[in-house]
Parts: structure tokens; C-alpha cells; sequence
């Protein structure tokens, strides 16, 4: 048997970085939008998107915080954590599974991350030049 996951779905917000009360271990959580199709009684296909909210510790949860942007796709594997819980007023217990992921690949960046890296790195070349770090002589122009 296989207690394991695996996911492929852009993410919708950028993560904040957390830190558990008791033994201080860096988590995140971010919600990952899924499309899925399905058949109509017409024969037709409908798309549908999923939000799928999965929970990141340790080094994973300080990767994505750190490098992964609203609109990336992403590839997640993991597994699912059930939590049980027990209800003292009606007496009952509680479960509710939470998706763990354990590690993340970045398939693709999404296009405006793409045009705020060239931006970024635009502006920083810009100030080195004004800085004079970096020298462009007459061969380095391609005219």
C-alpha cells in the first residue's frame, strides 16, 4: 500500500513563511488550482478548476516561500496526513485529511514572473553601469 500523491496545478498566492510554536520548524501553506475535464451528458467537455490547499514543512516549506511566484506551475508529490480529533460537546470524533507536500518542481514560470525577472535584472544592470561597475566599450556594442 501507498500513502503518496501527486499533483501538477499553478499556484494562486505567494506563501508566507511560518514558524510552528512549540519546536520553531519553518511551514507554508498555498492553494494549488487543478483543471480537470469532464464528459456532459452531450457528449461534450467541461472544464473545471480545483483548489487544493496543501500544507509544506521544513526546507520545502523554505523553498517555495522563497522561489515559487503566484502563477507557476508546479509539480507536487507527497503524501496525506489524516488528523483525528474528538468533539467533547457532541461526543464524537473528527477526522479531516491534509495533503503534506514533500517535494516541489517548478515546470514552468508563469509569463509575469518572466517580465518582472527581465525587469529586475534590467534595473540592476542599469544601476551597476551608473555605478560604473561595469564598463561597455565600443566592441561590446553590437552597431
Amino acid at each position: 500500500m501507498k500513502n503518496e500523491f501527486e499533483l501538477i496545478g499553478r499556484i494562486t498566492q505567494k506563501p508566507k513563511l511560518l514558524n510552528t510554536k512549540i519546536d520553531n520548524i519553518p511551514y507554508t501553506f498555498a492553494n494549488i488550482a487543478i483543471s480537470k475535464r469532464v464528459k456532459q451528458d452531450d457528449g461534450e467537455y467541461k472544464e473545471y478548476t480545483e483548489f487544493i490547499k496543501v500544507s509544506y514543512f521544513r526546507k520545502t516549506a523554505e523553498f517555495i516561500s522563497n522561489y515559487v511566484n503566484i502563477g507557476d506551475l508546479l509539480l507536487i508529490k507527497g503524501h496525506i496526513k489524516i488528523r483525528k480529533d474528538f468533539d467533547v460537546e457532541r461526543m464524537i470524533n473528527l477526522y479531516s485529511n491534509e495533503l503534506i507536500g514533500d517535494s516541489i518542481n517548478i515546470l514552468a514560470r508563469s509569463n509575469k514572473n518572466k517580465e518582472e525577472t527581465k525587469k529586475e535584472v534590467k534595473e540592476e544592470l542599469e544601476e551597476k553601469i551608473k555605478t560604473d561597475e561595469i564598463v561597455l566599450n565600443d566592441s561590446d556594442l553590437p552597431f
